[in-house]
């Protein structure tokens, strides 16, 4: 019984030392995205491409902008921008600066983003930052049905990171399991 207990356990075990060799291997090669301004970093996977960032996208403070290539994978668009100077908002306020980004994100996505409906909203902690998620449909300019992941990360109360990834609707969850889980989970400040 002894012998038959370890034959059997040495291929379970060196099957799950293959997979945990596999999958860190496999998950190793990603790109990873550091800001000096802002100290935020994002890790992204080798089939989306980063873009150049032109001078409007300076004026809107994008600092990263990712999609994989028109080669017949689906469309995905993955967005990085910030916002500072929030300090002046929050002392005028008196609000939570999160609480009030989230409530702007409600009034603005509807205005932006024509037939914006929301899925999901939600607030958390991420590496000790406040942080919100919403979920949301809109219709793009060719009638399609787009899904959106819009996240907000408020460093301190005067920078915040917005994080924004889209594709088809149809083809969201496959891309959603494939890398945009990742990426959400692991975005961050230094």
């Amino acid at each position: 019984m002894r012998w038959f207990f370890v034959v059997t356990l040495i291929p379970v075990v060196g099957g799950a030392v293959f997979f945990g060799l596999s999958y860190s291997h496999k998950t190793a090669r990603w790109n990873t995205f550091s800001d000096p301004t802002t100290h935020v970093v994002l890790e992204y996977p080798p089939s989306l491409v980063s873009q150049p960032i032109t001078g409007v996208d300076q004026n809107d403070k994008i600092i990263f902008r990712a999609a994989e290539p028109a080669t017949g994978n689906t469309p995905v668009l993955v967005t990085l921008r910030y916002e500072d100077g929030l300090r002046v908002l929050t002392n005028l306020v008196k609000r939570d600066l999160l609480d009030i980004l989230v409530e702007n994100s409600g009034t603005m996505h509807p205005e932006r983003f024509p037939g914006y409906r929301k899925i999901s909203e939600q607030k958390f902690e991420r590496n000790g930052k406040k942080a919100a998620e919403i979920t949301f449909t809109y219709q793009g300019p060719a009638g399609e049905s787009i899904q959106e992941r819009f996240l907000i990360i408020v460093r301190d109360d005067d920078l915040a990171a917005y994080l924004a990834a889209q594709a088809k609707e149809r083809d969201f969850e496959e891309i959603n399991k494939r890398y945009l889980e990742r990426i959400f989970e692991n975005v961050r400040f230094e």
